[in-house]
């Protein structure tokens, strides 16, 4: 068990704002009359217009360098989890309004935080989206934004998983945010925002060993490169090797190749939690590669990785593949070449580009060209992430454990 790091840095700008998105609304309060008890979809469990009706009531900071006002998310979450209890398909419209709402000023602000870092990674000279970025990191650390529970139900750590790991994902993608914060002296109160993350995810023990799991590693690889918190990349490196041991990919019959088992007890959603996990295992991959600490490092793992990737294109061009693996039709298919930029170009990712095509060919099938996906969980846009080899960490005991 390690103990928190954080110290308390300065006054806590706009402190009063942390718990806005819980206003107003009790988890016993009636369902509105046309809202159905469960549901399929998330959308069935409001009324129109009912969501952007809360967002524009958020109370908001003004920081300097920012166009608009900032939300800061609370500092402690309070969510019950989405799904039915015992049944990890079916929304308890209940719980998702309930969970939906004490989130929003964490989804607003992250949303918001995340369209800037996109923004700056296409303009990264542009002065005042850099102070805005630092300023907003600056202001959610002094607030302490997610480092407090307010209630035991996993969901808050899975919540903070892949709500850090996509922050700390976005901070590495822009060099110009660090360099702002450490002439500003703000770096020591965001690296110790980033810590108190790392040490809150290390402490809760996670009992499952599915995607959840997966974003847990990606989480502390992020937090921990961005740190030098060698225990953190080394959790992260444990976490990404199990993982890619997950997809079957020992069979001679290249059919049976690719797929997760706990992804399939997932139903109508199979295919969608098939792609939602190897988000983590590709973004663990990419971020390892950044500082020369490739956390992939045998062919076994390349082959399964190909599999997995192979699959879900399989999937997406013959829908028949999930809907008679999974024993019932999908909800719905989404394309994931848009996540292949996370390979890059180096010899593994054209390695593994290759086996894919090798498989699809097999199929008569071919890989498509995608606009790189956005991927709130992994920092933003894909295209713009670290490349192999451009952060170069100083902890000598960091370049020991990647050498």
């Amino acid at each position: 068990m390690r103990s928190s790091i954080y110290t308390k840095f300065g006054i806590f700008i706009g402190i009063a704002i942390v718990f806005a998105s819980f206003q107003n609304f009790t988890p016993l309060d009636p369902l509105p009359k046309s809202i159905p008890k469960y549901s399929d979809f998330k959308k069935d469990c409001f009324l129109e217009g009912e969501l952007e009706n809360r967002r524009v009531k958020l109370q908001r900071v003004e920081v300097q360098g920012c166009s608009e006002s900032v939300v800061v998310p609370p500092e402690a979450l309070d969510l019950m989890g989405p799904y039915e209890k015992g049944k990890g398909t079916i929304f308890s419209c209940q719980n998702i309004r309930h969970d939906t709402f004490s989130l929003l000023a964490l989804t607003t602000g992250f949303e918001e935080l995340l369209a800037l870092s996109n923004a700056l990674a296409k303009k990264p000279s542009d002065t005042a989206m850099v102070q805005c970025l630092t300023n907003t990191l600056h202001l959610w650390a002094l607030n302490k934004a997610l480092t407090k529970d307010s209630s035991v139900d996993s969901q808050n750590d899975y919540n903070r998983s892949w709500t850090m790991g996509s922050i700390a994902s976005a901070y590495l993608k822009s060099p110009a945010v660090a360099s702002l914060a450490r002439k500003e002296k703000k770096e020591k109160a965001i690296l110790g925002w980033f810590s108190t993350q790392a040490d809150n995810i290390l402490n809760y023990k996670i009992e499952v060993r599915q995607n959840l799991y997966f974003w847990r590693g990606f989480a502390l690889t992020a937090l921990g490169i961005a740190t030098e918190d060698l225990e953190a990349i080394q959790e992260g490196y444990k976490i990404e090797t199990f993982a890619i041991e997950q997809i079957q990919g020992h069979e001679s019959d290249v059919s049976a190749k690719g797929w997760l088992p706990d992804e399939l007890n997932r139903g109508q959603k199979a295919h969608e939690y098939h792609q939602f996990a190897l988000q983590p295992i590709l973004g663990m991959m990419n971020l390892s590669k950044a500082i020369n600490c490739g956390f992939v490092k045998t062919e076994r793992q390349e082959v399964k990785i190909s599999a997995l990737i192979r699959k879900l294109i399989e999937g997406y061009q013959d829908h028949s593949v999930f809907d008679e693996k999974a024993g019932v039709k999908q909800f719905a298919y989404s394309p994931i070449e848009g996540l292949l930029p996370l390979l890059g170009t180096d010899a593994q990712g054209t390695r593994i580009i290759k086996r894919v095509e090798t498989y699809l060919a097999k199929l008569g099938m071919k890989l498509e060209a995608r606009k790189p996906l956005n991927a709130k969980n992994l920092g933003g846009n894909v295209d713009s992430m670290p490349k192999p080899g451009s952060i170069t960490p100083v902890s000598s005991a960091i370049l020991k454990f990647c050498n």
